[in-house]
């Protein structure tokens, strides 16, 4: 597991939606992986479409797609 920390401005507004674009921008090569990771925040799946806000201490989880067989 890599365990990754950021400390962010804290009057920042920040969500799993800017979460999710500015690591797009850090890690342009791992753009269209981070386009279809699903995000947990404090262990709770965060759905397609759902856009949560983060907070202080908020851990964030990026799942990879997986597929059964």
């Amino acid at each position: 597991m890599l365990e990754l920390s950021k400390t962010i401005n804290e009057d920042a507004h920040v969500t799993t939606d800017t979460l999710r674009q500015a690591l797009c921008a850090k890690y342009p090569r791992a753009a269209q992986f981070l386009k279809d990771i699903t995000l947990a925040v404090n262990l709770e799946y965060v759905l397609e479409g759902d856009v949560r806000d983060l907070a202080h201490g908020d851990e964030v989880a990026l799942i990879p797609p997986i597929s059964g067989g």
